[in-house]
């Protein structure tokens, strides 16, 4: 494992790893600890756990982080962890409104490093308190990683103990599921998604996901994916609570 002492009871960050992989320490910091999986001398992709700045006046320093990191190589990346932000209004239920420049800033640092949002299987409001629900949490990565695992999703899982929801990366997620998936009919489009609140958001997660993996360019191709993964997403539903 590798770890960044807290400050008696404040911060501190952890990363366990199964031995059996070859993981060697890039950069670390109280915000952020970054890996790279190795295959004897060579790369074969790049980890960075992820910790944003908790208050609205230091949000800054976490986009410098996730620039800084961009500009020291550019391996298949994938970003994770609690970013502190969201990045659209409607990723927020209940409390004041965020305001639009947080979130343009953290959409700006996302497109300046080539980093798109994998967006969610399960529930992507990752972060409650009372009334007020907001998807804090996520994974981002670049186009080289989301070629490298095609398949790849993330789970957001029941939080128990914690006010987040923890996330799982499963590389083989959508092999799994998708086409796993119990068939009920031929697969079409459903007009009860339109009904969904976050259906506008999860076609761009997934439109930007099949960017990202060099799916395309044509609409057809793309239209495929979205399809594909709002179906996952049914299948996901359909089975009920574990």
């Amino acid at each position: 494992m590798f770890i960044v002492e807290s400050d008696g009871r404040v911060g501190g960050l952890v990363l366990f790893y199964q031995s059996l992989n070859k993981i060697v320490l890039n950069y670390a910091s109280p915000h952020f600890i970054d890996i790279m999986f190795m295959h004897v001398d060579s790369v074969l992709w790049q980890f960075r756990g992820f910790y944003g700045y908790p208050n609205w006046a230091d949000r800054k320093s976490s986009w410098d982080d996730i620039r800084n990191l961009h500009s020291k190589g550019d391996h298949p990346w994938v970003v994770m962890g609690d970013f502190n932000e969201i990045l659209y209004p409607s990723e927020k239920e209940g409390g004041n409104a965020r305001p639009n420049v947080m979130m343009r800033d953290f959409c700006e640092c996302l497109i300046d490093c080539g980093l798109g949002h994998l967006g969610y299987i399960g529930d992507p409001f990752t972060w409650s308190r009372g009334e007020t629900r907001e998807c804090l949490d996520r994974a981002v990565c670049n186009i080289g990683w989301a070629s490298k695992f095609p398949r790849a999703a993330v789970i957001s899982e029941e939080h128990v103990h914690s006010d987040h929801h923890p996330l799982v990366l499963d590389m083989d997620y959508l092999d799994d599921n998708i086409f796993r998936c119990p068939e009920r009919r031929v697969k079409q489009f459903e007009a009860r998604w339109l009904k969904e609140e976050t259906i506008v958001e999860i076609v761009i997660s997934s439109w930007e996901k099949a960017k990202l993996a060099g799916v395309g360019p044509s609409l057809a191709d793309r239209t495929r994916v979205v399809q594909a993964d709002l179906h996952s997403r049914d299948c996901d539903i359909l089975k009920g609570p574990k």
